[in-house]
């Protein structure tokens, strides 16, 4: 039963869509503003990861003794981009004797392609001269695609790399001897409280 008529309004002259309009979308996510994020929070984070502490196993240590004749602090920061330059050119996800990792859980990828983006000796910390050898700290922006099987699409990732690099002098020249991640120490007000 129903109780009065239901009536639809018309008004004359102004035309209704059919469909409510849509509000328009945002814009995509592309790679460079992925990047340009990327890039402001490895900045925001260098500063505290870089720092020296007495309990961290990746710290650089205090600048002591005297630096050998002929070095330069340009001449080891190029030897550091160009670690870091071949190691964006290796075909794994996780290359041997490089900062860059990436977990892939089928243990299979193909198609991997590094890429460094920047300069990644803007903003290091150091070279500092100690123990008989230079240490440099910083981060390298990095993505890599690549492809896992049986799946049909690229996968990208773009990554603010930690590194720590010692390089030697020798020969009047700088030897880069170990490069690798650089692992952030969780502050006490970040860790996680025990069972």
């Amino acid at each position: 039963m129903q109780v009065g008529a239901a009536h639809d309004l018309h008004f004359h002259g102004v035309s209704r869509p059919e469909t409510p309009e849509a509000e328009p979308a945002a814009a995509p996510w592309t790679p460079i503003k992925v990047l340009k994020v990327v890039g402001v929070i490895a900045l925001i984070l260098a500063g505290a990861a870089l720092l020296p502490s007495p309990e961290d196993a990746d710290a650089i240590p205090a600048e002591s003794g005297a630096r050998p004749a002929g070095s330069s602090n340009e001449a080891v920061l190029t030897a550091v981009q160009a670690g870091l330059t071949s190691c964006a050119q290796t075909p794994v996800l996780q290359p041997a004797n490089c900062p860059q990792e990436i977990d892939n859980p089928t243990g299979q990828a193909n198609d991997v392609h590094w890429a460094l983006h920047g300069n990644p000796t803007d903003g290091t910390y150091g070279p500092i001269w100690s123990n008989d050898r230079f240490y440099v700290a910083g981060y390298a922006l990095m993505t890599v695609t690549y492809t896992v099987p049986y799946e049909a699409s690229k996968t990208l990732t773009v990554q603010a790399t930690p590194y720590r690099a010692e390089i030697t002098w020798t020969d009047d020249k700088p030897t880069v001897t170990n490069l690798r991640r650089k692992h952030r120490r969780p502050s006490p007000a970040t860790t996680p409280p025990g069972p």
